[in-house]
Order: structure tokens, then C-alpha cells, then sequence
């Protein structure tokens, strides 16, 4: 999840993309969808779909693992 925590509450990458990304790369992920639960704020601040999942893309690509990025932005109007 982009956010603080995932839909169900559970830690999310927001803030610690290049470790999950790395992650995913060693377990041999080929395939990361990312929804944008809790993705309201980060330390007070106005976050936007396309700042985050751009975050996790750069991630995912500085790995060299081929791993499909599969981005989530229900709730967002535009």
C-alpha cells in the first residue's frame, strides 16, 4: 500500500519504498500492487498518487528485477 498502513491496518510503504522494493526483489516478486489506503498524510502533509507510486516505480527499477508495478487510486477524483 502507498499509505502509512495498508486496508487492513497493517504497516504500508509509504516512507519506506526502497526497503520493500528491495524486498520484493529478493523474494523473487514479479508482480506489486500498491492501493491507496491511508494515503491522506505524511506528517501533515498533502500527499498525491503520483509523487508516491513514482517513489515506488524509482524502487522497484533500482533493484534491475523485472517486477510490474500495479498502481490503485480509488477515492482520488482526479
Amino acid at each position: 500500500c502507498a499509505g502509512e498502513y495498508t486496508c487492513q491496518l497493517q504497516p504500508g510503504s509509504l516512507g519506506h519504498e526502497e526497503t520493500d522494493a528491495k524486498s520484493y526483489a529478493k523474494w523473487g516478486v514479479d508482480m506489486v500492487k500498491e492501493d491507496w489506503c491511508y494515503s491522506t498524510g505524511f506528517f501533515n502533509k498533502t500527499l498525491h498518487p503520483k509523487e508516491l507510486y513514482t517513489r515506488m516505480s524509482k524502487a522497484i527499477a533500482a533493484t534491475g528485477s523485472k517486477i510490474q508495478l500495479n498502481m490503485c487510486v480509488w477515492g482520488i477524483d482526479s
